[in-house]
């Protein structure tokens, strides 16, 4: 589906967002939108993520000409669905984002309010800036920019912008059933995510997956006195224990048979890849405050991005109030997640940790294995539409930013991700416009408004790209 018209050089569309009428346009449409506490993790708020899916369905209307701009009801949170007027013989992309947002407690923690965004310099502070108000909506200035600049749009667009994103997605897999024709795509671009440089954008390519369950052991009826009763039977947490370090080997590899099955050895051009993004492991053990450790065999990018991790989220059993409380305890639960990489199975691997947590505690405990959620991984294909997907992104960020973008992968999830990919079988892109030092989910989040200028130039260069070459 190729386009032949000739589209404007990437000095129009510079010169039209460097415009300072234009970006103060950008700039105080995106503070109304930061403005919205749209909280999706407290019901207090509902009234406000209604308001703020209504100000976007608003702003497709008004400023960006789409055919259609609605909001869709869901048992939870409204999602916002708008489609751009038909283009004949041009691929179709999806832009999605969210714009729901964490909870701002602790309020004494901000330096200013969250929902009242304040610049600084070149920085703007709130909640919501990086993740994903800012992020998503610079793509909304960049349709705004190629519908000004050219008078129409090069390829048909389709934006989807989610309310619960912050609290699992919970409703919006029904969405893309019910719309699933709809929103049918060729390619679906996300900007979620944050770059490990400041100010060069980065193409995530792969996405980690992720999975939780939660163990409990039981080792008697009730809690025991240790004095009468110590000496004549174990206690659950010491069980516990005792299993969490079966967990692993010497060299910190997982001892769950099967754990590892289906993960990828790292390509050449993968090693390539990841000699170009900076990295100071001393800076980077600074910033954590703890000692690298990991996996034997692979370097800390490797371990974060390329590996399969277990961890221990936490355990809870026994006495720990003030003071002491001399008994045996009877119950013990930790909660686990796993971090899963490309063409690792979910299910498999979760079956595989039911079945050693079975064969693994002793007879003297009872077990409880339950299952939590589940992601499953994601990975861009460097062929066919991902590999002209990815190759437009890398000349569009050129363009915007003046710099090569950096490619690796991402230790995260994105639970869309994967549902785009089941829904639809067709690529997203990931374009990371954030910077390390965000802050997202903490207090003073913030987002460069250089990477938001540069980012809209990028973003209505990518549009071009793709309206022009065919995918």
């Amino acid at each position: 589906m190729g386009r032949t018209d000739v589209m404007p050089e990437p000095s129009a569309i510079q010169a039209y967002v460097n415009d300072e009428t234009n970006r103060r346009f950008f700039f105080d449409n995106l503070c109304e939108l930061l403005r919205c506490q749209s909280v999706s993790a407290d019901s207090r708020y509902a009234g406000k993520l209604q308001e703020c899916a209504d100000r976007l369905a608003c702003f497709g209307r008004e400023y960006l000409d789409m055919a259609e701009a609605k909001v869709v009801p869901t048992a939870g949170h409204p999602c916002v669905i708008m489609h751009g007027r038909t283009v004949p013989n041009a691929p179709r992309v999806l832009i999605y984002g969210h714009y729901d947002v964490q909870p701002a407690e602790d309020l004494e923690l901000w330096d200013t309010p969250p929902f009242e965004p304040c610049l600084k310099g070149h920085t703007l502070y709130g909640r919501g800036t990086c993740d994903d108000k800012g992020q998503f909506f610079m793509w909304l200035c960049a349709l705004k920019t190629l519908r000004s600049v050219t008078g129409r749009y090069p390829l048909n667009i389709t934006v989807v912008l989610e309310g619960e994103e912050e609290i699992g997605s919970a409703h919006f897999t029904s969405v893309l059933e019910e719309y699933r024709d709809e929103l049918k795509a060729d390619a679906v671009i996300i900007s979620d995510t944050s770059s490990v440089v400041k100010g060069v954008p980065v193409l995530h390519y792969s996405l980690r997956g992720v999975m939780c369950f939660e163990v409990r052991l039981r080792t008697a009826a009730c809690d025991l006195h240790s004095g009468v009763h110590g000496g004549v039977c174990t206690n659950a947490p010491r069980e516990m224990a005792q299993l969490i370090a079966k967990l692993y080997d010497e060299s910190s590899r997982v001892t769950v048979p099967g754990f590892y099955d289906n993960v990828l050895p790292i390509e050449p051009w993968e090693e390539e890849r990841l000699a170009k993004v900076p990295f100071n492991a001393e800076e980077y053990s600074r910033q954590l405050g703890a000692e690298l450790y990991g996996e034997a065999g692979f370097t800390t990018n490797q371990r974060r991005w390329f590996r399969p991790t277990l961890e221990c989220n936490g355990i809870c059993g026994g006495y720990t109030g003030e003071g002491s409380k001399t008994i045996i305890p009877a119950s013990c639960t930790a909660k686990f997640s796993v971090r899963l990489v490309a063409h690792q199975k979910p299910e498999k691997v979760m079956d595989c940790l039911e079945k050693w947590f079975v064969e693994n505690t002793p007879k003297r405990a009872e077990l409880t294995f339950v299952r939590g959620e589940m992601t499953a991984p994601y990975l861009l294909e460097q062929s066919g539409t991902g590999a002209k997907l990815f190759a437009a992104a890398e000349e569009a960020v050129q363009k915007g930013f003046g710099t090569e973008p950096l490619i690796c992968r991402n230790g995260g999830a994105i639970g869309v991700v994967a549902e785009f990919s089941r829904v639809f079988g067709v690529p997203t892109l990931l374009l990371g416009l954030g910077s390390p030092d965000d802050r997202t989910h903490g207090p003073n989040e913030k987002f460069e408004m250089d990477n938001f200028y540069k980012g809209i130039v990028a973003g209505a260069e990518l549009l071009s790209i793709l309206g022009r070459d065919t995918l």
